[in-house]
């Protein structure tokens, strides 16, 4: 069957008709759904809010019973807030058909439609405030085949209980052969889940702050208690929309968690509080939590799900680095300490098998340990050259090129360290490289090209004005010259920080 934009018109037409975000959420899109499915169609093109179908309260049960006893899904879509900003749920398309196709189609649009003007006090929508003559054309190629969106699996492994395309995303999928395969354990066996609810009560409460890192930091502020006391080594998750963990080394006594959290109580040896809080900010724990989350206002992991997690067992090596690693990522207050925890968290002469996954594994933490790393050499730097522009402006032309010479060492330092996986920063004696054997190291890795490789050559030989040969022979810096090094530094810096 072909669709046209009629009967997605008429699709949102009829949606409009029934209220989104009242008291009443859940009967109202029960009623909407029974208002187009009492004629009883061939096929029907519904609009629900993302997720609603997977809700597991007794009414959404009923109505998810009785839709698929009679359809099978052909098409579903996420099309986000197209209501917004009346509205900010996020919607899903789906079509289902009384006719069992061989394979369901799944995909996923940006705002593929939007209101014309704002509403936010509206409840029932009007159709007309939908722009849709322009925005659906990539929703009908889609419908129609004529357009290579998403991606096909087939119906039989479709669960309707689960109905949205991150579920069912074939690179998701591929976690499942994954796990059964390797030394992975659910973390039912390996910790305690508990649910903080609140006791009416208020109080000093732990909450995440904002803060940019792999692992985040947490907040003391006065709000609702619950009923969890915390222990040392007790890691707080937060359980909506994407997974942020914290581990509390040493808990605050009378400070409880906000019940935004799950609180993780490792229980068995196999694991450490700072490899799991590690390992659940992850790609791989981001994966299983975004495949499972559910809800169709506010998305969440649930507790059972949690449980279910397959968590990869550490070989030794990696268990008895798994401190350093987690202070390495934990922020410090001082950056350059910090940058020397990072260093001897990835550079260690352990060598694990080629084959283990555990090295996937790793190679992951210390690409997130390498952007912590960079992050932090950037803020460093930045002050640095605040201070070489200081030094301009006062007209110390000498220490200009000296401490451009510097910061061109210490950042080419760490960046061969990085490519090498070797730590040239710290090395002594007859392992220590000078900086114009780093310089033509880069070039060979290809990560400094032209000019970059001839400037950082310029830049180190201004360098060397303290040298007692150029004392003595009274080479004067020009003004020129000067600025030049800085434009040539800043211009490098410009690359390596991108």
């Amino acid at each position: 069957m072909t669709f046209t934009r009629a009967q997605l018109k008429d699709a949102v037409g009829r949606r409009a008709d029934f209220p989104i975000g009242t008291l009443h959420f859940n009967r109202d899109q029960v009623d909407y759904i029974e208002a187009c499915s009492t004629s009883k169609p061939g096929q029907l093109l519904l609009i629900l809010p993302s997720g609603f179908l997977e809700l597991q309260n007794k009414t959404v049960r009923a109505i998810r019973k009785e839709l698929f006893s009679e359809y099978w899904p052909t098409h579903v879509a996420d099309i986000g807030d197209i209501w917004s900003p009346a509205t900010s749920i996020k919607f899903q398309l789906m079509v289902l058909a009384k006719e069992r196709s061989a394979q369901c189609s799944f995909a996923t649009f940006k705002r593929v439609a939007s209101l014309k003007v704002s509403k936010v006090h509206t409840k029932v929508l009007d159709a007309s405030d939908v722009a849709l003559e322009e925005t659906f054309d990539d929703l009908l190629g889609w419908l129609n085949g004529d357009a290579d969106e998403g991606f096909c699996i087939p119906t039989n492994l479709v669960n309707v209980e689960r109905l949205t395309p991150r579920y069912h995303d074939p690179q998701y999928l591929a976690l499942e052969d994954e796990v059964t395969s390797q030394p992975f354990a659910p973390l039912s066996q390996l910790c305690e889940v508990l649910v903080p609810r609140r006791t009416g009560g208020e109080g000093p409460v732990y909450r995440l702050n904002g803060a940019n890192e792999p692992i985040p930091q947490t907040q003391i502020l006065f709000g609702k208690t619950t009923n969890v006391g915390l222990l040392p080594g007790d890691i707080l998750l937060s359980r909506y929309r994407n997974i942020r963990a914290v581990l509390l080394e040493q808990p605050e006594p009378g400070v409880t968690p906000l019940d935004f959290f799950l609180v993780v109580r490792c229980k068995s040896d196999l694991i450490s509080p700072e490899y799991l809080v590690t390992y659940l900010s992850s790609e791989f724990a981001w994966s299983y939590a975004e495949r499972n989350m559910s809800g169709s206002v506010v998305p969440k992991i649930s507790k059972s799900d949690l449980l279910d997690l397959p968590v990869l067992l550490p070989d030794p090596e990696i268990l008895e680095r798994a401190p350093s690693i987690y202070h390495a990522l934990f922020p410090k207050t001082d950056e350059r300490d910090r940058l020397e925890q990072i260093r001897k968290a990835i550079f260690r002469p352990e060598k694990l098998a080629e084959t283990s996954l555990q090295v996937f594994y790793l190679t992951e933490i210390l690409g997130m340990l390498s952007e912590t790393k960079l992050r932090h050499l950037k803020d460093i730097v930045a002050d640095d050259i605040k201070e070489i522009d200081k030094c301009r402006e006062a007209g110390a032309l000498k220490s200009c090129v000296v401490l451009c010479g510097s910061v061109l060492e210490a950042v080419l330092l760490e960046w061969l360290s990085e490519i090498e996986n070797k730590d040239h920063v710290n090395a002594e004696g007859k392992d220590r490289l000078d900086l114009k054997e780093v310089i033509s190291r880069l070039k060979k890795h290809r990560a400094l090209m032209r000019p970059h490789d001839g400037n950082s050559h310029r830049i180190r030989e201004k360098r060397n004005v303290i040298h007692p040969a150029r004392m003595l022979k009274h080479d004067p810096l020009s003004e020129e010259e000067v600025d030049g090094v800085i434009e040539m530094l800043k211009s490098l810096l410009e690359i390596r920080f991108e």
